[in-house]
């Protein structure tokens, strides 16, 4: 009996033993993808953003209407905001590996006007014809870079899925950053680089970046006019312009102005700019704008082309009010698209343009917008619509 209480003695104490040093849980490790610095937009827009950082996290679209940041008050298309729109949003980030470069920065530019005739045709292909600013030289020259008008934003890294986005050939295509997109590119798409801003990671990858691309169109800064996208002055950004941009002329590239949102100081912040930026080569103007009137949309986009002479590039849009009013539903978003495409194909001085939407983080846009199908990363239905212009 003394042997069995012994043994059982001994077989409790280590089952304590065992208890009490058994293996411990560890703490679950989640990781997140903002869209935050652009889109860096985004957009959201900014992704690869680099630019981007882009820009996009979780947006509170910006009073104004841009798509890429999170904004006060404004609406316009990623960064942009329609003539009465109040959205704010966040720039996208991007998902590039930074590639080393040994490249040096490209020669300053002088200050020749560049020189061009002809307009864009309904088609995409357009020349443009030159002309000034209030003094300030802001010529274009040679055709739209867009064969097909019908563009998209990406901020998702460079996926397969691109091949399925570009097909058709001839679209443009951007990051909010100055990262390539090799699939897009093999499939025919035209990716436009950008320098988002004065940021000194962004300059660097931009300068980096640059050799990449082959007599391109560069586009300007995100939404300068918004604290929360590129924000700078007018003088700061033509500072800037000489210093990054206006380099990249003598690489036999071209340059789009900055993209302001539809915000109220948007408008003007391009007039100061335009008017202040002597002797630079700008041949095309970008645009957000972000509302719920296709007819507002139409008259902000004829109001900088009859101010500025120049194509436009509409790099972010969408059906969207953010200054509090009610969401676009399904049906809204549709025929949204469906009238302003259908001006924006028939206007002969529109280079291109991509609706804010290609993306898997709407950042506080209507989700009625997307154009993705986040399940494969494919056009869904109004992005398949959207990109056959077959509303």
């Amino acid at each position: 009996m003394a042997n069995k209480f012994i043994n059982l003695l001994a077989a409790a104490t280590l089952a304590v033993v065992a208890c009490s040093y058994g293996v411990q849980p560890g703490a679950a490790l989640s990781t997140g993808h903002a869209h935050g610095d652009v889109f860096a937009r985004g957009h959201s827009l900014r992704s690869s953003d680099t630019s981007v950082s882009r820009k996009r996290s979780a947006r509170a679209r910006r009073a104004d209407s841009s798509v890429c940041k999170v904004r006060a008050e404004s609406s316009s298309s990623s960064t942009d905001i329609a003539t009465t729109s109040t959205k704010k949003k966040q720039q996208p980030t991007s998902t590039y590996v930074e590639v080393t470069s040994t490249s040096k920065a490209p020669a300053e530019t002088t200050a020749a006007s560049l020189t061009g005739s002809g307009k864009s045709s309904g088609s995409g292909s357009s020349g443009g014809s030159s002309g000034s600013y209030n003094g300030g030289s802001v010529n274009t020259s040679g055709d739209s870079p867009c064969s097909n008008k019908v563009g998209f934003s990406w901020n998702m890294g460079d996926r397969s899925e691109l091949a399925i986005w570009s097909a058709g050939g001839g679209r443009c295509a951007y990051t909010w950053s100055s990262w390539p997109l090799d699939t897009a590119a093999n499939a025919g798409s035209v990716v436009l680089p950008m320098l988002w801003g004065n940021d000194g990671t962004k300059i660097s990858e931009f300068e980096q970046n640059m050799p990449k691309f082959k007599d391109t169109v560069i586009l300007g800064f995100n939404e300068p006019n918004e604290d929360s996208q590129s924000n700078m002055s007018p003088s700061d950004a033509v500072a800037l312009w000489w210093k990054s941009m206006e380099p990249q002329v003598n690489n036999g590239h071209r340059l789009c102005s900055p993209a302001v949102s539809s915000a109220q100081d948007g408008f003007p912040w391009m007039q100061e700019f335009m008017s202040a930026c002597e002797g630079c080569h700008i041949s095309c103007v970008s645009t957000h704008w972000y509302g719920t009137s296709a007819q507002e949309f139409i008259a902000y986009q004829q109001k900088f082309l009859d101010e500025f002479g120049l194509p436009l590039l509409v790099t972010e849009f969408a059906c969207h009010d953010f200054g509090g009013g009610a969401d676009c539903d399904d049906d809204d978003a549709w025929n949204f698209l469906k009238t302003t495409t259908a001006w924006l194909n028939s206007e002969s001085r529109v280079w291109g343009y991509m609706a804010f939407g290609s993306l898997d983080n709407m950042v506080g846009v209507s989700a009625a917008d997307q154009l993705l199908d986040v399940s494969t990363y494919e056009p869904n239905s109004l992005g398949w619509a959207y990109l056959d212009s077959s509303f």
